[in-house]
């Protein structure tokens, strides 16, 4: 786990040195950014949603009652007492409008810094949506490529390609590390690796996953020898450091045998598949692998999502699933009921909680997580 731990300790810590090295750094908001385009443009990609208590406290020039994750960003990168190692660090920022809060975040912050806004369609099987689509993540090649000063060439997007596919390769290791009969890792320490993964360098995120992946494989399982039951974590993303839901699922005895949430495998779960290796070509690529694939909530129907859930029940064998919500998380508490009847449906007991980034909640949370523990493992 070192060198996931090192990004955790100090999230920026890459950014900076690649804004060392010479390096435009462009904040992303929510996991339907491009990256490879940002690294074809010779930038350096930090996701700026944030999980840190710290930093939503700093926000108080956004609304008392937004959304922590949004107010936590604000706080950390752009409030008047926002920490002075981070303030000025980002040169741009790509934000994908895929709920409200996003939307306010980047009208805000288009006053500070050059914003470009994605325009997620709310349906892909609207007539045009795909090629809208397509066609504004071609406009954010050229955006990305005249702020940072550099063109986006075809051998530049296909090494891009590339290294998120190999950083792919490795998450699918993890994810299923925490799958089997006995699972040989902790779902936290998963998580905390794929936490890693949305501020580390791919290349140097994928050379410590494979050894940790390695490590793994080879030793001896790291799971309760006798977990009192599997747990699946579905809902808002546990994004780092807020983990009081993972860390007390496990704490009650539960195994976290499987998540879905864009703070977890979604980011790098799905390659670009290119068919056609121009630069038009491996542009639409990447277009079409941020949203055919992506299971977000925001998107109706989402047909797509609930096919997802179930392939998740049948491959990880989860005796419940714990839904987190994260307060004035509108999109995923609205879609709450869709997903509770598909998995009672497979025999999948569901719980729903609710928090904000305070720890206040943190023992409420945890009776009813270890009420629930007990009650799956006695099957009552």
């Amino acid at each position: 786990m070192n060198p996931f731990e090192d990004v955790l300790t100090d999230p920026t810590c890459r950014a900076r040195e690649a804004k060392a090295r010479g390096q435009r750094v462009i904040g992303t908001a929510c996991v339907s950014v491009p990256l490879e385009l940002i690294r074809a443009a010779g930038a350096f990609p930090l996701r700026i949603d944030s999980g840190s208590v710290e930093a939503d406290q700093r926000a108080g020039e956004f609304p008392r009652d937004a959304c922590p994750l949004t107010r936590a960003c604000w706080g950390e990168y752009f409030a008047a007492a926002a920490r002075p190692e981070v303030a000025g660090l980002l040169d741009a920022v790509v934000i994908p409008a895929t709920c409200d809060w996003h939307y306010n975040l980047a009208d805000r912050v288009r006053d500070r810094l050059p914003t470009m806004v994605l325009d997620v369609p709310r349906g892909k099987r609207v007539p045009g949506a795909i090629e809208r689509w397509r066609g504004q993540v071609s406009e954010l090649g050229r955006w990305l490529a005249e702020r940072c000063g550099t063109a986006i060439t075809r051998e530049a997007l296909a090494e891009a390609i590339g290294a998120y596919a190999a950083a792919s390769q490795q998450v699918r290791r993890l994810v299923a590390l925490m799958r089997g009969e006995r699972p040989l890792v902790t779902g936290v320490a998963v998580l905390k690796a794929l936490a890693a993964l949305a501020w580390d360098d791919p290349a140097a995120w994928t050379a410590g996953a494979a050894a940790f992946a390695d490590a793994a494989e080879a030793g001896p399982p790291q799971g309760p020898a006798d977990p009192r039951c599997r747990v699946a974590l579905l809902g808002s993303p546990p994004l780092w450091p807020h983990f009081v839901v993972p860390r007390l699922i496990e704490e009650s005895g539960a195994t976290i045998v499987a998540e879905e949430s864009c703070g977890g495998a979604r980011a790098c779960y799905d390659t670009v598949y290119v068919d056609d290796p121009s630069l038009p070509g491996m542009t639409r690529a990447v277009a079409d692998r941020y949203l055919l694939p992506c299971s977000c909530p925001c998107f109706v129907p989402n047909d797509d999502r609930l096919f997802r859930l179930r392939a998740l029940v049948e491959d990880a064998r989860p005796d419940g699933a714990v839904y987190y919500v994260l307060k004035s998380c509108y999109v995923y508490d609205a879609e709450f009921a869709a997903v509770r009847q598909v998995l009672e449906e497979l025999g999948v007991r569901t719980l729903r909680v609710e928090s904000d980034y305070s720890s206040e909640s943190a023992e409420q949370l945890r009776t009813r997580l270890e009420t629930f523990v007990d009650m799956l493992a006695g099957r009552v």
